[in-house]
């Protein structure tokens, strides 16, 4: 599924996921996801009620560092327009895993 990035104006950075993509990738009943992110340790973080709404974001330090790895986040401040965030490929492992890549 593709994922795009998301600030939101402070510190937090995450992955938005379409509501189509939650529904059919995600479960209620799971509490936790572990992500995968490329040469980082797998990490999990919490499904928060609003990702059930209109939220759909899953956020962390970890989202942080990989975009600032990546050049979409310099000295803290993300490097997109609100129109544009980048876009990644978060693909399903298994057992709330997820591989999440560049797209």
């Amino acid at each position: 599924m593709i994922v795009s990035a998301c600030h939101n104006g402070g510190t937090s950075y995450g992955i938005r996921v379409s509501s189509e993509d939650r529904d059919r990738y995600f479960s209620k009943t799971r509490k936790n996801i572990y992500i995968k992110i490329p040469r980082k340790p797998e990490f999990s973080r919490r499904l928060t009620n609003s990702f059930w709404g209109v939220g759909r974001e899953v956020r962390g330090s970890a989202f942080r560092d990989w975009f600032e790895e990546l050049g979409y986040v310099k000295k803290g401040k993300r490097k997109w327009k609100n129109s544009k965030p980048p876009q990644f490929r978060l693909t399903p492992q298994g057992s709330g895993r997820f591989k999440l890549a560049k797209a």
